[in-house]
């Protein structure tokens, strides 16, 4: 899968600071997972909030959303099994991004992120969640012929 969140800096930490501190997360039940982790909600939010209030909140959002959208861009009208699974860990992100970010889109760009949904969805015979994500297209589509 494309690595969306490279560190850029180098970590400062050992690497047994690092474990110890990802094990006691996961015994306070704040952090799931295994080649891939989940955090909890609360922690989530807490985030969420945290960032809003830093000084480059717009700019790490809107590339967020950039990576995000060459994601929804390489996926095919019809994804192989293997590029389904290259992409899947991705695909809840790209769906914040079409729930909650779209304003950090560019409008050129935003017709990607549903049609990414839609092709990831409809790629696996899953029509009936790859359908609100193709409305959505067709909405853009229609709103840029106005225009």
């Amino acid at each position: 899968m494309v690595d969306l969140f490279k560190r850029q800096l180098p970590v400062k930490q050992e690497p047994k600071t690092l474990e110890d501190a990802r094990v006691e997360l996961e015994n306070l039940h704040l952090l799931q997972g295994g080649d891939t982790y989940q955090l909890h909600q609360l922690i989530q939010e807490f985030l969420r909030n945290k960032q809003n209030n830093l000084v480059n909140a717009k700019e790490q959002k809107n590339n967020f959303c950039k990576a995000l959208v060459k994601v929804a861009q390489s996926i095919p009208n019809s994804p192989t099994q293997e590029l389904i699974t290259s992409v899947k860990d991705a695909i809840p992100h790209l769906t914040e991004v079409a729930q909650n970010l779209t304003d950090a889109v560019s409008d050129e760009n935003l017709v990607w992120v549903f049609k990414g949904l839609h092709r990831f969805y409809s790629g696996q015979g899953l029509y009936a969640i790859a359908e609100p994500w193709c409305r959505h297209v067709s909405n853009i589509q229609g709103r840029a012929e106005q225009i």
